[in-house]
């Protein structure tokens, strides 16, 4: 059952043109995972939100979720970590690399909130993970998108040590996934994340 973003992304090798009525009747005839497109809508706006958010200060924006007209907790979930990875996911990566603590926690205070708080405050992921068509293969949805917010949390947090602002570090750990084994599994830091967390009981 293919997705929109499978489609679009396509193989690299070459094959027979077809025609594209041909093309259209196959795929229309065929039932898409809803959850499969509404991932790939965020994924066509995702660069518009990060170009946006390079300037703007979304920080007095609030995103009431449970308003928003989903119709489950995996939607909110897809639209939640969408949008976080359109913000700062790549960014905070290549801040990481370049050791820039400081531009990170720039961009922290420019988030918007999600249903009143900051965002590393949701934590609403007890729905049942599925199959998703990545780049390149078939994947778990939450294996991938959980797997990168978590990269998100840990590069604040630790861009909050860097600057000793201890304060900041017991927010973010003690009310995120942070603090939660159950998801530790969505993250190749998971041996790290356990340890803190049996120290920190």
């Amino acid at each position: 059952m293919p997705s929109a973003k499978s489609i679009t992304i396509g193989q690299t090798k070459k094959v027979k043109a077809r025609p594209v009525i041909a093309v259209a009747n196959e795929v229309l005839s065929k039932q898409i995972d809803s959850r499969w497109l509404l991932d790939n809508y965020y994924y066509r706006i995702h660069g518009g939100i990060s170009s946006l958010f390079n300037e703007a200060n979304l920080s007095k924006y609030d995103f009431n979720i449970e308003s928003l007209g989903f119709k489950d907790e995996t939607e909110k979930a897809i639209f939640f970590l969408n949008v976080m990875d359109a913000l700062v996911g790549p960014r905070f990566k290549v801040l990481q690399m370049m050791k820039n603590n400081k531009k990170i926690l720039e961009f922290c205070d420019k988030l918007p909130k999600f249903n009143g708080k900051k965002y590393f405050y949701f934590k609403n992921f007890d729905y049942a993970d599925f199959d998703w068509i990545g780049y390149d293969k078939k994947v778990a949805y939450n294996g991938w998108h959980i797997g990168e917010f978590y990269s998100t949390l840990i590069a604040q947090f630790s861009a909050s040590g860097e600057v000793k602002d201890k304060k900041r570090m017991q927010e973010i750990y003690f009310n995120s996934i942070l603090h939660e084994p159950k998801y530790f599994k969505f993250t190749e830091s998971k041996d790290e994340l356990q340890s803190f967390y049996d120290k920190s009981k």
